[in-house]
Order: C-alpha cells, then structure tokens, then sequence
C-alpha cells in the first residue's frame, strides 16, 4: 500500500535490499540525519512537524528500518488557535469535528481517515473534508488548499473551521434568517448551503445584539 503522500525522494523506492547500511542507501540516511535536525527544531503538533515525521517514517521504510514515529493526533490547544484564528467559536469545531470523526485525524492502523469511499471526492482525516469543500474555500479566501493538504491534521483542521466560518459568514442569512448562524453552519457542513427546511426551522433563534 502507498503512503497518501509521496516522501520518496530519489523515485518510486518501495522495495530494499534489506541491509539499512547498505552503500545504496547512504544517500537516504544522509537525508534521514538532515530530517532529525529539522525535526528537532519544529514545534511538536505543528503542520510542519507532521510532513517531517511523515518524511522521516518514508525514508525509514524505504531502506527496511521500522518506522519511529507515531501519527499524532492534533491537540485541544491547536484546536482552539484554529477556531480562533478562524474567527469561529471552539464549540463550534469540537461539535463538527466530533461528528466527523470523533476528533481523530488517523484511523487504528495510523492512516489517515477515509469516508465517502463511493464517491469520486472522498473525505479525508479528522474534518472528513472533500474537493468541492476545498474549491468553495479557495474561491472565497483566495487559498490554494489542495488534497495533499488534507493528509495534515492541522491543515485539514484549519480547512475545517474556514468552511463552518465560510457557512455562517456566506449563507447563513440566506438560507436560515433569523436562526443562529454558527448552528446553521453546523448543518450547513453536513448538507451543504440549502440545508433541508425541517432542520431549518428547529434552530435556535439568533440571539439579537
């Protein structure tokens, strides 16, 4: 099975000789010291962290050594800057991501999670976010998120909170006037913009200002 993202450096190196030490591999372990100095000095939890962690496991793999490293999950902490540097409430994301996927980015077996497998966009790590997701968010930040973002819990959090801050901000006077905007958000995640009427009209009222 392939990693989801593609850490090999010198080509499609899946297979080894089985010697680690061996002098075709030297170029791959003079990367691997480089990688652990890098690692050293990235904040832990941080995107940056994750795609040295997850360079360092391919190399690793790629010239027969057990990967070293487990997949970390994101921390309330990280949670809470996203949804603050998102403008959303933190309750908001806990609430969505707890439906999405329990709040884990990786499934028992440390890959990173895959819903809508039926689809041709499926969903991905701990917001379960899909391609249309991505283009909507692109549209209106002028981001340039791409599915290879998604495989990063940090990134796919932080993609998360846009679209909730996106549906509140976007539609939430359209398609539920007078209700709660971050509870139409909510929905709005799971529905889409045009979220079903029935649901509409059991939201709670906005709170007048």
């Amino acid at each position: 099975k392939q990693p989801p993202l593609d850490f090999d450096p010198f080509g499609d190196v899946n297979e080894h000789c089985g010697d680690p030490m061996a002098d075709d591999h030297k170029p791959v372990r003079v990367l691997l010291m480089k990688l652990y100095q890098t690692e050293m000095q990235c904040v832990p939890g941080s995107p940056e962290h994750f795609e040295v962690m997850q360079m360092i496991n391919g190399c690793r793999r790629n010239i027969g050594l057990e990967e070293g490293i487990t997949e970390q999950e994101i921390s309330q902490a990280e949670l809470d800057k996203i949804a603050g540097d998102a403008g959303i409430s933190t309750d908001l994301l806990n609430k969505r991501l707890d439906k999405e996927s329990n709040r884990q980015h990786f499934d028992k077996s440390g890959n990173v999670k895959i819903g809508d497998e039926h689809l041709k966009n499926k969903a991905y790590g701990i917001g379960q976010v899909r391609q249309p997701a991505l283009d909507d968010i692109n549209a209106d930040y002028g981001t340039n998120f791409t599915v290879k973002d998604l495989q990063n819990p940090a990134k796919n959090a932080k993609i998360a909170a846009l679209y909730l801050k996106l549906a509140r901000d976007k539609y939430a006077s359209k398609f539920a006037p007078g209700k709660d905007p971050e509870a139409y958000a909510n929905l709005a995640y799971q529905y889409g913009p045009d979220v079903p009427q029935d649901l509409i009209k059991n939201l709670p009222d906005a709170v007048k200002k």
